[in-house]
Formats: structure tokens, C-alpha cells, sequence
């Protein structure tokens, strides 16, 4: 875990306090990651569509964290990415088309 970052996710997991941790940090980068692409006026539904997940793996997540977080990762550089162009999800869609 990089000590310099608070919500950096623990990737040695062999300690059950650092499971909690893990647990804690990974649930609230969910939710920290609906309302980001809320304000851009992304769909949680959207956005598992456009990272290549169901809709429901979110909800498993939360109910039990992966040991893997490369999709998180994958839908927060995807809502990054919106956030920078500076347009609504829906608008930056539309241009592509």
C-alpha cells in the first residue's frame, strides 16, 4: 500500500486488519466513483456497459470485495476521462457517433 496515498488499495492482503482496510477503502472508491460519474452525467449502468461488466458486478463488489480491482480501475480512468473533456457523458457519446 503507498503510505503516501490514503485511498491507495492494499494489495498485500494476508493480514485480516488489511482485508477490513481493504474492504473500507475499496467500497467507499465505489461510491466515490457513482458520484463522479453521476456529475458527469454518466449512468451507473453506462458505465458497466461501457468497462464490459454486468451491471450487477458492482453490486457483488460491495457485498464482497474482489482481490483484483483492475475493472474499478478500468471505470475510473473511463469517468477520468469524461470529467476531463468537460462535456456530459451523453453529449461526448453523441460527437461519436
Amino acid at each position: 500500500m503507498n503510505s503516501h496515498d490514503p485511498k491507495a488499495l492494499p494489495n498485500d492482503r494476508t493480514d485480516p486488519a488489511d482485508d477490513q482496510r481493504f474492504d473500507a477503502v475499496f467500497k467507499q472508491t465505489l461510491s466515490d466513483l457513482e458520484a463522479r460519474a453521476k456529475a458527469v452525467g454518466m449512468t451507473w449502468n453506462s458505465l458497466c456497459k461501457e468497462a464490459g461488466i454486468a451491471r450487477a458486478t458492482p453490486d457483488r463488489w460491495r457485498a464482497n470485495s474482489p482481490k483484483t480491482v483492475e475493472l474499478v480501475t478500468k471505470m475510473q480512468t473511463i469517468v477520468a476521462e469524461a470529467e476531463a473533456n468537460g462535456a456530459t457523458h451523453q453529449a461526448a457519446r453523441t460527437r461519436r457517433v
